[in-house]
């Protein structure tokens, strides 16, 4: 899952070409805009919350800033 709102999916597909390419396997990203997995977190949606209680990969930011609404930091 990649949270975030600058990119599209085809600029996300064309980015993992590479890394598909190294790991011999098709990569189905899941893009979400931030506001949409911040209101999908606070309604305790269950693949957002399966996504989240995996181990991350974070590319930005850390998992402190994966905040359920309502609730500070």
């Amino acid at each position: 899952m990649i949270v975030g709102d600058a990119l599209s999916y085809s600029e996300v597909v064309t980015l993992l070409a590479e890394t598909e390419t190294q790991l011999g396997r098709t990569i189905n990203p899941t893009l979400c805009e931030q506001a949409d997995f911040a209101r999908k977190l606070g309604e305790e949606n269950p693949f957002v919350n399966s996504v989240v209680g995996q181990p991350l990969i974070l590319l930005a930011g850390s998992k402190d800033d994966i905040v359920k609404p309502g609730k500070s930091g």
